[in-house]
């Protein structure tokens, strides 16, 4: 997007969201410090309700992330210490990806495989606060996990380089699984700061292309999960064959690298100009789309996508309904994460 381009985008969204700010000043509208209010306990565990009230390294990395945004370093710190200190429990600096209620009633680890979206958020947030707050406290503290990534996660698949998902199951006979909402470009371009250039550059370079090829089904969209056979990439019918909660996200992280979004989106557009909603998932295989309609914070980033797009007031009308919906969703953390990280335009 050329100078111009970008700050036009700027103006018009602070237009579009004048109302959405004076609504958070009041203390009505969604906004950090309401988002704090329903999901931020005092401890700094950020609360997934919608999986019994756990927490995950996702959750965490996303708080991590958010407070940055919002030059809140006192939510940082006590989002980053309860992470610290409940999740970094491997012999590795990977986290582990679930902590929640046993059958015994003890609130601890839940399962001590990683989950690599969230080592990722909390690694990038790190370094997003070092360079915000001039701390090099943060930058220490994420470059164990950046190297872990690399040195535990790493695969090489047809000359190309890959994270994969998590330490467990993932790869078979020479196979592998991906899932492309994992893929965190502006995160990788940081980590070649501090961790290995070649490496994280050759990362990135691969996921960009990755999700460039990852044209799956009629629809023509990345899939939730997809799998590389060879030079093929299909997508992993065992996991998922929607475009949906997952998938969702690559559409926000192409929008930070000012990268073309997926052709196949129109699709999803026409559905909406015809039945008056977003549809919650789009099945590849089928070419079928939900009869129920999205959460809040995925009209967010469709809206994101369809002003990056040219499709402007498409994208302004979805922005508005998000606004008006997320109010009901007031249990929904991911939802309600992908509503704000919508609304920053440059992460780096």
């Amino acid at each position: 997007m050329q100078a111009s381009s970008r700050m036009l985008f700027s103006l018009t969204l602070v237009s579009l969201m004048l109302p959405l700010c004076l609504a958070a000043q009041a203390g009505t509208g969604p906004s950090w410090e309401h988002y704090k209010s329903l999901f931020l306990a005092g401890d700094g565990r950020v609360i997934d309700y919608g999986q019994q009230h756990s927490s995950t390294s996702e959750s965490q990395g996303y708080g991590m992330l958010l407070a940055v945004f919002n030059d809140d370093r006192k939510a940082f710190d006590t989002i980053w210490n309860w992470s610290r200190s409940n999740l970094s429990v491997r012999k590795d600096s990977l986290m582990a990806w679930l902590w929640g209620k046993r059958p015994n009633d003890k609130w601890e680890v839940m399962d001590y495989n990683n989950a690599t979206d969230g080592d990722i958020l909390i690694s990038f947030a790190l370094l997003k606060a070092a360079r915000q707050w001039n701390s090099a406290n943060y930058r220490q503290e994420a470059i164990p996990i950046v190297r872990s990534l690399r040195e535990q996660l790493a695969v090489v698949h047809e000359g190309d380089t890959f994270i994969l998902p998590g330490y467990y199951g993932f790869t078979n006979n020479g196979n592998v699984t991906l899932n492309p909402s994992y893929l965190i470009f502006p995160a990788y371009r940081l980590f070649a700061e501090v961790d290995e250039p070649a490496f994280w550059k050759g990362v990135y370079r691969s996921a960009i292309e990755l999700l460039h090829n990852s044209c799956l089904g009629t629809p023509c969209l990345p899939a939730d999960w997809v799998r590389l056979e060879g030079k093929s990439i299909r997508m992993d019918e065992t996991r998922s064959t929607m475009f949906s909660y997952d998938a969702i996200r690559t559409l926000l992280h192409l929008s930070w690298e000012d990268k073309p979004m997926p052709g196949g989106l129109s699709r999803v557009f026409d559905f909406y100009a015809q039945r008056g909603f977003i549809p919650e998932w789009v099945d590849l295989r089928t070419d079928a789309m939900s009869d129920r309609r999205a959460h809040a914070g995925v009209y967010a980033v469709y809206g994101l996508a369809a002003r990056l797009s040219g499709n402007t007031e498409t994208g302004k009308k979805l922005l508005y309904e998000a606004r008006d919906n997320i109010m009901k969703e007031e249990r929904n953390y991911y939802s309600y994460s992908l509503y704000l990280l919508s609304l920053i335009e440059e992460p780096i």
